[in-house]
């Protein structure tokens, strides 16, 4: 089945080591390698002398398998709808769409195989991007050599209390601080959690205050104090509602664009290159006799954005590889910024592998491959379907040197046949096929 044959050729792309070479975008900036794409997927490559070009080996070895059968994406625009609408009408062998929610393609004009790694940050930056928060949110009663400790490991000696207090203090272990990767505080007050993009997750303790609550304020980023929802949906769907927040009434997409801005200024460092923020989804909660927005954030590269999860199990069919979705949740419950966040950064780092791709395959080829290669006690009812980004990890490598994102028509719903939930994603280049069941 064609599911199965990208999986050991993956495991290789993603362990052959790139960190010290560069495969070049289509303009062709890059450094010790240079790989440029014709029209139809094949490659050139020229090494500087004594440089292992294995990466790029297994890079061609993977645009060797694009499909035959692809569209130009600026020209399948229009047919694109036209397909949305057929598939709407009548369902296929395995898969209904009468009720499905179909993504648009209007911005996407090109896409890329991308390659996705974790930064760090040294002790010092991190400290310092600490100090300016505090200055930022208006607390100025932390005392940062007590509070601020560090979960990473990397200390040798232990922690002096209970928690927080029984993890390592920064400010006594300084010197010995490698990173500043895993250096968090938690209080009552406020709470934050650095990792090597930035900030991580936080809270300025606005939501813990209004409830009275004598706890920790990590409780606001994680949701356990926003969990009492009234309303959730699609943010398009739901982006003229109002509810009081604690200062006032604000409307859903005020507070949606604030929050995109928020993150778009950086946490604090700036969104790496290409990349926006997208909010495709909204829930509204109670806070005693005021309300809160709790926003669904993904990013979104060049027209196309990311996939995304609320979290959950999940039960892979295959062995081999994983799926790694974005995951973060805003809390705004005021007009003036978020209150709360944890989740990925938009700084992390997303470089080109090989040149742009001006076609992919259609919509309605992909249905053809699912219908052919899908179990056959497999049959769906689709709820969405979107062109999105999605992170493939080869079960037995490593992310050190980073993860690969591929494009892919992502076909989320229900397999009618067991009742579980099930999303599908097809490489939009190749035709493989990755699919997990799932609970939130």
């Amino acid at each position: 089945m064609r599911k199965k044959i990208i999986f050991m050729m993956m495991s290789m792309f993603l362990l052959c080591g790139c960190n010290n070479r560069t495969v070049s975008n289509q303009n062709g900036t890059g450094a010790d390698i240079m790989s440029t794409e014709s029209d139809d997927g094949s490659c050139s490559e020229s090494t500087d002398s004594g440089t292992d070009i294995d990466c790029v080996n297994e890079y061609e070895a993977y645009v060797k398998k694009f499909y035959d059968e692809r569209v130009n994406i600026s020209q399948y625009k229009e047919k694109y709808v036209e397909q949305t609408e057929e598939l709407k009408k009548n369902a296929t062998e395995k898969l209904a769409f009468d009720a499905c929610n179909f993504g648009s393609i209007e911005a996407v004009e090109k896409a890329y195989i991308l390659k996705s790694s974790y930064g760090d940050i040294s002790a010092k930056e991190s400290w310092k991007v600490i100090r300016e928060w505090l200055k930022e949110i208006g607390v100025t009663n932390i005392d940062m050599d007590k509070e601020v400790r560090d979960v990473s490991g990397q200390c040798s000696s232990g922690g002096d209390g209970s928690y927080p207090y029984n993890y390592p203090s920064v400010a006594k272990n300084f010197s010995e601080m490698k990173t500043g990767s895993g250096f968090f505080l938690n209080t009552n007050t406020c709470y934050l959690q650095m990792m090597g993009d930035g900030i991580y997750s936080m809270s300025d303790g606005t939501i813990t205050k209004y409830l009275n609550i004598d706890g920790f304020a990590a409780m606001d980023a994680l949701g356990v104090n926003t969990e009492k929802v009234v309303k959730s949906g699609k943010l398009a769907d739901l982006e003229s509602d109002a509810w009081e927040l604690i200062l006032g009434k604000v409307m859903v997409k005020d507070a949606a664009d604030m929050t995109k801005k928020y993150f778009e200024k950086g946490t604090p460092f700036p969104c790496a290159s290409g990349v926006e923020v997208d909010i495709p989804e909204v829930s509204i909660f109670s806070l005693n006799d005021k309300y809160g927005y709790a926003f669904t954030v993904r990013r979104k590269y060049k027209g196309i954005p990311f996939a995304y999860t609320a979290g959950g199990g999940r039960n892979y069919y295959e062995d081999g590889y994983s799926i790694s979705e974005d995951m973060k949740t805003a809390y705004v419950v005021n007009n003036k910024d978020v209150s709360a966040f944890t989740g990925y950064s938009e700084a992390q780092s997303l470089e080109t592998v090989g040149g742009s791709q001006d076609s992919i395959i259609s919509l309605k080829e992909a249905v053809s491959i699912l219908n052919e290669e899908l179990a056959v006690r497999i049959n769906v009812q689709v709820s969405e379907v979107e062109l999105v980004y999605c992170t493939i990890v080869a079960g037995n490598s490593s992310n050190e040197e980073g993860e690969i994102v591929l494009p892919c028509w992502e076909f989320d719903g229900i397999d009618t046949i067991n009742q579980q939930k099930i999303r599908i994603y097809l490489d939009v280049f190749t035709g493989e096929i990755y699919y997990y069941t799932y609970t939130e």
